[in-house]
């Protein structure tokens, strides 16, 4: 299993462009991949859970991928989060 703890940076924090994203990388994907803040949990799987967590720029959260290749699901995620969700407003 792999964790990371990721920091949104996008102002607009996880809406529902970004909730897209994520979901469309989790389908691509074998690996279970879970994004938690304060204890809530969202399989990404689940585009309303992502939503759910009302994640907002600042926030810390924490990714958990586990899978046979969460490798690469967890280096995509890392990635849309470090590209501030491809957001160019």
């Amino acid at each position: 299993m792999i964790t990371r703890e990721l920091t949104v940076t996008n102002p607009k924090g996880i809406h529902v462009r970004p909730s897209g994203l994520l979901y469309k990388a989790a389908l691509k994907h074998q690996s279970r991949i879970v994004l938690s803040k304060n204890g809530q949990q969202a399989d990404c799987r689940e585009i309303v859970m992502i939503l759910a967590l009302g994640a907002q720029q600042g926030d810390i959260i924490t990714l958990q991928v586990e899978g046979p290749d969460e490798v690469e699901a967890a280096a995509e995620i890392e990635e849309i989060f470090s590209l501030n969700f491809m957001d160019t407003d």
